[in-house]
């Protein structure tokens, strides 16, 4: 795995832990929650498949990101691929990105689908 493939699949995880769990935990997730294998296995199967069609996109440098963020450009795109995805309020397409480049990034993200996250019986969270 890339370098950019792992910065890009750990934000899509930082932001599925920043919308699902909070300090008392959302439908009873806790924060500190570890994804089971399958729901992860999953996810970053998502990613690499993002990640081949659009990361030289992101890399290219006519592809800015004007958001201040601890994440480079490929972190910064995993953190909006799961916001995009799941329709949570920010992601590629809230002015951030460079507009040709948000549209299809928003547009891919949007093909994969809204993922529903629980607290499997196990306590980890599934999808």
């Amino acid at each position: 795995m890339t370098e950019n493939l792992k910065e890009f699949t750990q934000a899509c995880i930082d932001a599925l832990y920043f919308t699902e769990t909070g300090d008392e935990g959302i439908d009873g997730i806790a924060s500190d929650a570890k994804i089971d294998k399958e729901s992860r296995l999953d996810l970053e199967a998502d990613c690499r498949s993002w990640w081949r069609q659009f990361g030289c996109y992101v890399l290219a440098d006519s592809c800015t990101c004007n958001r201040s963020s601890e994440y480079s450009k490929a972190g910064q795109a995993g953190h909006d691929f799961w916001l995009t995805r799941n329709g949570h309020g920010a992601g590629f397409w809230d002015g951030d990105w460079s507009d040709n480049y948000a549209e299809m990034f928003t547009k891919g993200s949007k093909g994969y689908g809204q993922v529903d996250v629980f607290k499997g019986d196990d306590g980890k969270i599934t999808f």
